[in-house]
């Protein structure tokens, strides 16, 4: 449920969804959802709040790393985001959402040739957005 409401861009109403779970037991992909959540509502402080409390049981996950990106992305740290996004495909290598977060990253840090192999690679994965045929023209030409 939580998840259809996620895709729905519902935020306010997975947070609720999401805090009712851990209410009832701890669940960490819970906590990992408001911080993207939170992300999505450009609330970096109560997002950071939510995905540091997922790092303290397990910081090897590659979701809570490439929310991490996201979150360092949308506030200007490319540096900050670039650790993540790569911390997050090591962990990870099948995640095609951490290879497009990491050739965003990588185009604001103006490597546009690591940015494109990064697309690619998500393009092999199946990544699903449609924003990646314009991000992958703006890297690849």
């Amino acid at each position: 449920m939580g998840e259809a409401l996620l895709f729905q861009s519902q935020y306010d109403q997975a947070i609720i969804y999401y805090q009712t779970v851990i209410d009832h037991e701890y669940h960490r992909q819970s906590l990992n959802n408001i911080g993207w959540c939170y992300i999505q509502k450009q609330d970096y402080k109560t997002a950071f709040t939510y995905l540091d409390q997922v790092e303290e049981e397990d910081r090897k996950d590659a979701y809570l790393q490439n929310n991490f990106a996201m979150c360092y992305y949308d506030q200007g740290d490319y540096e900050a985001a670039l650790k993540s996004s790569l911390f997050s495909v090591e962990l990870n290598a099948q995640n095609a959402y951490s290879y497009v977060t990491l050739g965003q990253v990588q185009m604001k840090l103006k490597d546009k040739e690591a940015a494109c192999k990064s697309f690619e690679k998500a393009e092999k994965l199946k990544y699903q957005g449609a924003e990646l045929v314009k991000l992958k023209k703006k890297a690849c030409k």
